[in-house]
């Protein structure tokens, strides 16, 4: 059997559409970075080992209270619980904790807890209700060297989409990037295969999540909150100010461009069709020369 070019190159065509119809089409990594006044966190339980934040110097309220508590230690997620961080440009930070409406709606009247604090050589504190914790002076702690940092693991959204509210100082994404990952075919390599930018006042929640997503949120020297964490899942859902959204993905053809191994075969193919037209061409000299001997 003669393996002309143009049966090589019928080979690579078929090998290529058979690992295309069966490369994984249903989840994507996204890589997100964000620099926003606003996150809403919502803690993955199993994952007990992130969900202890050290705060020096914060100030706690509890429900109506409006002169707080002064406490350093370790704030601890221990039950299900709703958390808005929030820092308006270069303000204090605060961090909003709730229980999920479900919880809150089964309770009734009852009290929630939604955590609790660990004071250094104290007894713990068990926090119920909506707690407010306020962290006053965050750009001179990032100057001396303590800047706060919060590893985080479970759901986000970062931003909200802004539509017809009349506070002039509401906290909103301020500028951000989503870039999407993905396994080579063969091998180990991680490629990208391109990103999203986003714009003031997005909203960016993940759509059909395959597991946690995890990262970490920063307050420092900067101006609001800089976010960094990575999703598995189908698509990313951007909402855009003033109504309206759009997913961001990974398409096939997204996947088979970026993917090496894949380029590869492409090249491999380009080589055997330049080689196919140079082979005819070669051919149909040949047969010219003998007719005209």
């Amino acid at each position: 059997m003669k393996f002309s070019p143009l049966r090589i190159l019928l080979v690579c065509v078929l090998v290529i559409t058979a690992i295309l119809v069966a490369y994984p089409r249903n989840s994507t990594t996204f890589d997100i970075t964000a620099e926003s006044e606003y996150v809403r966190y919502s803690p993955d339980p199993a994952a007990a080992a992130v969900h202890e934040w050290e705060l020096d110097s914060a100030v706690i309220f509890v429900g109506d209270d409006s002169v707080g508590r002064v406490v350093s230690g370790a704030l601890k997620f221990t039950d299900p619980v709703v958390v808005t961080i929030e820092r308006l440009s270069s303000g204090p930070l605060s961090l909003k904790l709730e229980a999920p409406r479900e919880r809150a709606d089964n309770a009734g009247e009852a009290p929630v807890r939604v955590g609790e604090f660990e004071e250094h050589s104290k007894a713990s504190i068990s926090l119920y209700g909506n707690v407010t914790i306020a962290i006053a002076n965050v750009e001179e702690r990032s100057h001396a060297g303590k800047p706060l940092v919060f590893a985080v693991e479970g759901a986000l959204q970062t931003g909200r989409a802004i539509h017809r509210e009349t506070d002039p100082h509401i906290a909103i994404l301020r500028s951000g990037k989503i870039t999407k990952l993905a396994k080579a075919i063969v091998g180990s390599t991680v490629f990208t295969a391109g990103s999203r930018d986003l714009d003031p006042g997005d909203e960016v929640s993940i759509t059909a999540p395959d597991s946690s997503q995890s990262g970490l949120i920063r307050a420092d020297e900067r101006p609001a909150l800089t976010v960094v964490y990575r999703a598995v899942a189908r698509s990313v859902r951007v909402g855009r100010p003033g109504g309206g959204e759009y997913p961001v993905g990974m398409s096939m053809a997204e996947r088979a461009a970026a993917d090496p191994f894949l380029q590869r075969w492409w090249a491999t193919l380009i080589f055997l069709i330049s080689l196919l037209g140079t082979w005819k061409a070669l051919g149909a000299d040949r047969n010219s020369n003998e007719r005209d001997e």
